[in-house]
């Protein structure tokens, strides 16, 4: 076996040294440097990937310059050998598969295996390589321009990808933006308890009060619509850490509002800002997980988006009681600038195509190169903004898909509200509960929540694992989470007549509750399994699709409240409850139309979400 040596001919000063570069090629251009034994060796049995003897780098003796002109010298036209697809399959290993979502098909549909490459087909580096800040293995290629053409690592092992993170890591972006999403939507009712006392120290009518509720709905389905987006272009961090902190200033004019009309205009602003958890929370879990491990953690997220109007009124009850209701905006300043201070701390960067630009930058520095990611977007930031906020109205109203789930969602989340604002009405009037008392009501869905997240989200991660495995070539479909979808669109109507009717005969208080905790159990179930579809569907473009999905969802929250209580005094509680309830059974079938017809829908609707 030879000794290796540098370039120049010359022996390296310290053998044990030497690094052994390899990457993928392309059909004109190549990466491929190997120590000299390590490159025997593994061509004696076959499983070699591209090495060229003898052109091996010291990181003791090669600055920076000339390892850039060394690897530049190997990433030459290769045709002697052919193109790649002629060539045996052991020289194909990582080429296109490791660039992350250079291909809109690669994001419409992820591979379920991104993590299982055979061993056996690369060329495993010295630990001594390793110590690179920057490996060549990045370099997947070069440009027209002579760029270096910066990507993940070949053998989809870099532990620098949101993907490969340590468990620990992605746990505590996870729980950071949860909390987020669960903050905002307390913000939404936490003040409903005192709904009567604004009206009566502003002197204004019940419609205007309910309106400071109502504006903030819509200004969290609103948000979406730019956050989302903008975290697609400037990466998912800088939005929680410059929205969260405006949302978190916006309670002090909130609590110190001398008319209604200041309230209404910084809640419309809260709601804005405070949806970068709603906003980018969907796409910062998809960042880091692929779809056999995603449901479990996407339900815990969509949690707190539940749960949160469910448990606001009880603290708002108590604190409208005890301190009254300018203190309940007092008590989410305070939660939320903890929140706030962790995010800034240690919320990392997960967005793929913002996290290659930086590697690129670093690697020019390091290798006095021009270098350049793999997914780097040439267009003018003017442009990429234009296109990035016109993608979420592209992804609802050309996707039919997406449009039939929106619409299905956004009258089931109405219901939901148009529920709630009959709880203080209901349980003071009929069941005698003070305020506080009151508060409780609120739990009865929140336990529902809780119960479908615990059991039900489970059978959405085995039931798409079951039906992927059944398939030829192991890959799952968005489709595939549909099933656990049935049983929470029979539990909504069945909670819905429940819920009204034994309110209509004024039976014990405990049944009607039983009826909003089968209510909640469904919505979650259902809600669940949309937020998965709409990751899987749009993986690269998650959070403009859940942003989509929003919009019609929280407008329609924002609108029920204020006409649903003028419906239950017209016709009462059981016909007023039966009319939702008799929309959700018509669209019942919703699930089982998308699992029998959604991928024929998608493939015959594809939108070009870059254009």
């Amino acid at each position: 076996m030879s000794e290796p040596r540098n370039p120049d001919g010359s022996m390296p000063e310290d053998p044990s040294s030497a690094l052994a570069f390899s990457a993928p090629r392309t059909e004109t251009q190549s990466v491929h440097s190997a120590q000299p034994d390590m490159a025997n060796r593994f061509r004696q049995d076959s499983r070699a990937t591209t090495a060229i003897e003898g052109q091996v780098l010291s990181t003791q003796t090669t600055p920076s310059n000339e390892r850039a002109n060394d690897l530049e010298k190997t990433v030459q036209p290769d045709l002697e050998r052919g193109p790649i697809q002629n060539r045996p399959r052991r020289y194909q290993s990582g080429l296109l598969h490791d660039y992350p979502h250079s291909m809109s098909r690669h994001d419409d549909h992820e591979h379920d295996h991104e993590h299982t490459h055979d061993n056996d087909e690369r060329l495993e580096l010295d630990p001594l390589t390793r110590q690179l800040t920057r490996t060549p293995t990045s370099v997947r290629a070069k440009d027209e321009q002579g760029r270096f053409v910066i990507g993940w690592e070949a053998g989809g092992q870099d532990p620098e990808n949101p993907k490969n993170w340590p468990r620990r890591r992605k746990m505590i972006n996870v729980t950071v933006v949860s909390l987020m999403a669960l903050l905002c939507p307390m913000s939404s009712s936490i003040m409903s308890p005192g709904l009567p006392n604004i009206e009566r120290d502003f002197d204004t009518s019940t419609i205007i009060a309910a309106l400071t509720v109502s504006i903030f709905v819509i200004g969290f389905g609103v948000g979406p619509m730019i956050l989302a987006p903008l975290s697609e272009t400037f990466g998912r961090r800088p939005i929680y850490c410059v929205c969260f902190p405006i949302f978190v200033l916006c309670q002090i004019p909130c609590a110190l509002a001398v008319n209604v009309s200041m309230l209404i205009v910084f809640r419309l602003f809260s709601g804005i800002f405070g949806s970068a958890g709603i906003a980018c929370g969907a796409g910062t879990i998809g960042d880091m997980f692929g779809p056999r491990e995603r449901a479990p953690v996407v339900g815990k997220y969509v949690l707190g988006i539940l749960l949160g109007p469910a448990i606001a009124p009880l603290i708002g009850g108590f604190t409208v009681q005890g301190a009254g209701w300018r203190w309940t905006f007092w008590i989410m300043l305070i939660m939320a600038s903890v929140n706030s201070v962790v995010a800034i701390l240690f919320l990392r960067e997960t967005y793929a195509p913002i996290l290659l630009d930086q590697r690129a930058k670093q690697m020019e520095k390091e290798l006095d190169h021009p270098c350049i990611a793999a997914d780097h977007d040439m267009r003018s930031l003017r442009l990429r903004l234009w296109l990035a906020v016109k993608r979420p109205m592209k992804i609802l109203f050309l996707q039919p898909i997406v449009f039939i789930m929106a619409s299905y969602m956004a009258l089931i989340y109405g219901t939901l509200y148009a529920m709630f604002t009959t709880f203080p009405t209901v349980f003071r009037q009929t069941y005698g509960f003070n305020e506080g008392i009151v508060g409780l009501v609120y739990l009865a869905p929140g336990i529902g929540f809780l119960l479908a997240v615990t059991l039900g989200v489970p059978q959405i991660q085995k039931n798409y694992e079951r039906l992927a495995d059944r398939q030829p070539d192991k890959q799952g479909k968005p489709e595939f989470r549909m099933p656990v979808g049935y049983v929470g669109a029979v539990f909504v109507p069945m909670g819905l007549f429940w819920y009204g009717w034994s309110v209509e005969k004024q039976n014990f208080w405990l049944v009607p509750l039983i009826g909003a905790f089968f209510f909640g159990a469904g919505l979650v179930l259902l809600f669940q399994t949309i937020q998965n579809y709409f990751i899987d569907g749009f993986a690269r473009y998650a959070a403009s699709a859940i942003a989509a999905g929003s919009i019609f969802r929280a407008v329609v929250g924002a609108v029920f409240p204020l006409w649903v209580p003028y419906m239950y005094d017209a016709i009462g509680y059981g016909w007023g409850t039966s009319i939702l309830g008799f929309a959700a059974v018509l669209l019942m079938p919703m699930p089982f139309i998308i699992m029998r017809y959604g991928e024929r829908l998608r493939t015959r609707f594809q939108v070009n979400l870059d254009n």
